[in-house]
């Protein structure tokens, strides 16, 4: 029995009832990602990130350290499927995928390779190179199943960001970072101090028809640029705002990495259930790991999909 025949039998054996009935429901990412070594041609992949099970939106597995684990990973991935790629909410291309036997480096876990042209619409002024991911374009997400993309699930839509809202945030903010912690600069030893507003902006602001809010703080470039040496917290933090009930924060950015912490982008909205269930598909970036995020809001915890360069 060949491995493909093993893996997809395997497949269909884990899935619960209601998935073989209705078929599995995935996320992913059309990816334009650089040549490993100089000279390497630019490679257009999907990278499977997200399935639905009964418990809720999952991620695949992507704690991977090994060259073992990079050549047996590709059997916890599904071995061919058939994406929509979406832009803003509208479906701008079909492409099929297929899982390679090894993976051969850790940044391509989950990547499945393409059988025709990738479904790229024309470059937008946003559609920008990501060069510390490696990526030549933002990343466009991909649907298997009876997921949709929405530009505007329960009418979350980005707002510009003010200012004037920063102090109804900072609050929050300072709850989980009280002081901005000593660091270095030209040799000399900045002083522990208390966070000040006036140390933050507003980068991000989102809201919906019925007044639920998320907004993204950072610390001010020229604040950062106090510090030569390692930050032991984060240069930012995302919270969510309900109509009614208290703030919270994301879960899982208070990781310290020594380089600032875990960043957050809103890639793109997505209708979860097809019936207007929003979610938030985000990448997540930190010192050599990257990878992407599923925020649904309100929620406690959010599934994550990281890999690493080395």
């Amino acid at each position: 029995m060949g491995r493909y025949v093993r893996r997809a039998l395997a497949g269909l054996l884990a899935l619960p009832l209601w998935a073989m009935a209705t078929g599995p429901t995935w996320l992913g990412v059309l990816e334009e990602q650089e040549g490993t070594y100089d000279g390497e041609p630019a490679q257009s992949v999907v990278r499977v990130l997200f399935q639905r099970t009964e418990a809720g939106w999952q991620a695949l597995p992507s704690d991977c350290r090994t060259q073992t684990c990079l050549h047996t990973a590709p059997l916890d991935f599904p071995a061919r499927l058939n994406w929509t790629v979406w832009q803003q909410g509208r479906a701008v291309g079909t492409v099929e995928g297929v899982t390679p036997d090894d993976y051969g480096y850790y940044h391509r876990l989950g990547q499945q390779q393409l059988t025709g042209p990738a479904p790229w619409p024309p470059r937008a002024k946003q559609d920008q190179p990501l060069p510390d991911t490696g990526m030549l374009r933002r990343p466009l997400l991909a649907t298997v199943g009876g997921v949709q993309s929405a530009s505007s699930p329960q009418g979350w839509q980005a707002q510009p960001p003010d200012q004037h809202a920063k102090a109804a945030w900072f609050p929050y903010f300072r709850q989980h970072i009280p002081r901005v912690k000593a660091c270095t600069r030209m040799g000399r030893v900045l002083p522990v101090r208390p966070v000040r507003q006036d140390d933050l902006q507003v980068i991000s602001q989102w809201q919906d028809q019925r007044g639920n809010q998320l907004a993204q703080l950072q610390f001010k470039r020229s604040r950062r640029s106090h510090c030569d040496g390692d930050l032991t917290y984060p240069e930012q933090l995302w919270f969510y705002r309900p109509r009614h009930g208290k703030v919270q924060l994301l879960p899982d950015q208070l990781e310290g990495d020594g380089f600032g912490g875990p960043s957050l982008t809103v890639l793109s909205m997505v209708d979860l259930d097809g019936k207007d269930q929003p979610g938030f598909l985000m990448m997540r970036e930190s010192y050599n790991r990257y990878g992407y995020a599923l925020y649904q809001p309100g929620q406690r915890t959010m599934p994550q999909f990281l890999v690493t360069f080395h």
